[in-house]
């Protein structure tokens, strides 16, 4: 968070006099661009993970292409990647009254579900930095994966969309699913700013596929903070491969 302080001081809106919205948008890759100058060696010097942070906030305010030319493109490998997976064993979660089992890793834990996201169980990582939940709710109208896919494909008040799939060899449990990948930010009420709680932005993924036959929407969803997102992934990856939704 350092370096986001950094570029937030250097917004200095008088200079711009009368501001358009397009100049709004403009202001933090500005900054991030004059803050990359004044080091002379880019954003190699902080590495990836800052990267990754700088990125994901710039899109919070400005549309992907501005980041991407000022910024590049996000690299999809991570060399930490390795860290995670060096060790790799798991255990396996098997819930009868849901129907389902997972893999998970060793060194996590479970914990109840969230009623309020139809959250049924959550499993945290062992620094306590990445949860992934097993959402199961009603499907509603919704008539297809694809259908209820839809409502992911434009960000609104709530999320800021990043990433969306749906093709082939989109699956969850061998079944055709989608996939978004987004950002979301939570706004601490005026109680918890008092205590020094701030807003919180994290990056999230979920995958979701429809279970006609218990007229369901079963979801996995991860989320954690956005600079942890990739090193995490290939995890993420090897649980949602293991779930399986057994039949009725």
């Amino acid at each position: 968070m350092v370096i986001w302080n950094l570029i937030n001081k250097k917004l200095n809106l008088k200079s711009f006099g009368k501001l358009s919205p397009s100049r709004v948008l403009l202001l933090p890759t500005i900054s991030v661009i004059s803050l990359m100058s004044e080091d002379g060696n880019g954003l190699s010097t902080y590495g990836l993970s800052t990267y990754e942070e700088l990125h994901d906030k710039c899109l919070i305010v400005s549309p992907r292409n501005l980041c991407d030319f000022f910024l590049g493109q996000k690299s999809t490998s991570n060399m930490s990647n390795s860290t995670y997976l060096s060790n790799y064993s798991t255990l396996t979660y098997n819930d009868k009254n849901f129907g389902l089992n997972i893999q998970y890793p060793l060194g996590w834990t479970v914990h109840e579900g969230d009623k309020e996201f139809n959250t049924v169980l959550r499993f945290v990582s062992a620094q306590n930095d990445a949860d992934v939940d097993i959402r199961i709710f009603p499907k509603g109208d919704y008539k297809s994966i694809d259908e209820y896919g839809d409502t992911f494909k434009q960000s609104n008040d709530e999320y800021k969309l990043l990433n969306y799939y749906r093709n082939s060899s989109t699956t969850l449990s061998d079944r055709p699913a989608v996939r978004a990948i987004y950002l979301t930010t939570y706004n601490s009420s005026i109680t918890e700013k008092t205590y020094g709680d701030k807003s919180i932005t994290s990056k999230e993924m979920m995958v979701a596929t429809m279970v006609p036959e218990r007229d369901s929407i079963y979801a996995i969803s991860y989320f954690t903070k956005p600079p942890d997102f990739e090193n995490y992934l290939p995890v993420i990856e090897k649980m949602i491969d293991s779930f399986k939704i057994n039949d009725v």
